[in-house]
């Protein structure tokens, strides 16, 4: 996955990480859809989408099975 490398793959571990702490809180949603909605890239968007939809490809150990993935941001 070329995409996790460089500036792009950073940030989407950024993303990753920060949704690790809030894991198991309410703000996990809002925190995703926010980061979604603010980036300035479609493919940002799209990955953020793609990591937190299907964990399970992307190798993702946390249970973020209490995301509303059908939301409109998300």
């Amino acid at each position: 996955m070329t995409w996790t490398v460089g500036e792009a793959g950073a940030a989407l571990k950024t993303v990753l990480e920060v949704a690790n702490r809030f894991a198991n809180s309410p703000t996990l949603q809002h925190l995703l859809e926010n980061a979604i909605l603010v980036s300035t890239d479609d493919t940002f968007a799209t990955r953020i989408l793609a990591w937190f939809s299907a964990p399970a490809k992307y190798k993702i150990s946390t249970d973020f099975s209490r995301l509303d993935t059908a939301s409109q941001a998300l």
